[in-house]
């Protein structure tokens, strides 16, 4: 049989609510503006997909290589951009910059998977995403790279107790770097993140012409789809901030609740070949988490109430727990495939 071809990976979202309540998106936090930069893209509920171009596949690998790259960025044994430069300010206090009393054991590594980004990189096709390719190997990794080496400078520094020996004078020297650091990598990242979003878009619909010109709109095409869906609430609510957001999440959640509507149509019709495959049954769960927690967000909003933070919260985590099971799926799809059958 022949090895069908994997779909495009999904950047995992990860989204935290500060103490003054800025919904931001890890790892391109700066102040309350990484998600601001980020347009809400329209849903292909409101667009005809396109047919599949002739280099989709090299496309789609270069985007596949692009996204593996970006998510290894945050997936080592460390913390987040956005957690490490928040711990830091555990040792050292805003106002004066003088150090604070600082625990035994100090949680301020930033661990990342720049060389599996990287060899990711390395591997793909360069033809089609120039600009991206350039922005991420020349901005986004040295701008990391450099925040990451900021930050082990000052774990050493406070875990060793250096700043009784000159009181406190490095780490306020670190307050500055640390800063200045991750000022640089937000914007970065978010330099990077608006044309992404857009070609990944485009590509996505692409896929998703390519999926039921060889499959019809089976399992794959209806998990992408409603992937897609979501990614287009996910997009506007970590923009809350921005006016009439929340007037748009309601009006797209109802194109959401639409698509959510057919989706789970098809998994009642097949659901005995999805019981089958336990990571698509896992997604298919999270899909159903993802609904319930938008339902309720959009509920709150039609009641003017602010009351959702939990579901914000939850959305996401669904979402992204969708993500991390379908892309398991596509990364093994042929094998999967076989044991619906």
């Amino acid at each position: 049989m022949r090895k069908k071809a994997a779909l495009v990976l999904s950047l995992i979202v990860l989204i935290t609510l500060n103490a003054s309540s800025c919904w931001r998106q890890k790892p391109n936090i700066g102040g309350c503006l990484g998600p601001s930069h980020r347009e809400a893209q329209p849903g292909p509920g409101n667009q005809v997909a396109p047919k599949a171009s002739g280099n989709f596949k090299e496309k789609r690998a270069e985007m596949n290589a692009l996204t593996t790259c970006i998510n290894k960025l945050e997936s080592g044994l460390g913390v987040s951009p956005h957690e490490a430069y928040q711990r830091f300010y555990q040792y050292i206090n805003r106002e004066d910059f003088s150090c604070k009393r600082v625990p035994r054991y100090v949680q301020i590594p930033l661990a990342t998977n720049i060389s599996e980004c990287q060899n990711a990189l390395k591997k793909a096709p360069q033809n089609n995403y120039p600009q991206l390719q350039s922005q991420l190997r020349n901005e986004y990794i040295p701008a990391l790279k450099k925040m990451t080496n900021v930050l082990k400078e000052a774990k050493n520094y406070f875990e060793q107790e250096d700043y009784k020996d000159d009181g406190c004078a490095q780490g306020q020297v670190f307050a500055q770097s640390v800063g200045q650091s991750y000022d640089k990598f937000t914007s970065s990242k978010n330099s990077f993140e608006k044309p992404y979003r857009k070609a990944k878009r485009s590509l996505d619909l692409e896929n998703l012409a390519y999926l039921e010109s060889k499959e019809g709109r089976g399992i794959a095409w209806q998990f992408l789809n409603i992937q897609i869906a979501a990614e287009d609430l996910i997009d506007i609510m970590i923009n809350f901030e921005q006016p009439q957001a929340k007037v748009r999440y309601i009006e797209q959640f109802k194109i959401f609740e639409n698509k959510y509507s057919r989706f789970e149509e098809f998994v009642k019709q097949n659901e005995g070949k999805i019981q089958k495959v336990p990571i698509l049954f896992a997604a298919k769960n999270e899909a159903n988490r993802f609904y319930t927690d938008a339902k309720l967000i959009t509920r709150r909003l039609e009641e003017n109430s602010d009351n959702y933070s939990n579901q914000l919260r939850s959305s996401v985590d669904a979402y992204n727990r969708f993500v991390n099971d379908f892309n398991i799926y596509n990364n093994m799809k042929s094998f999967y495939d076989k044991m619906m059958k």
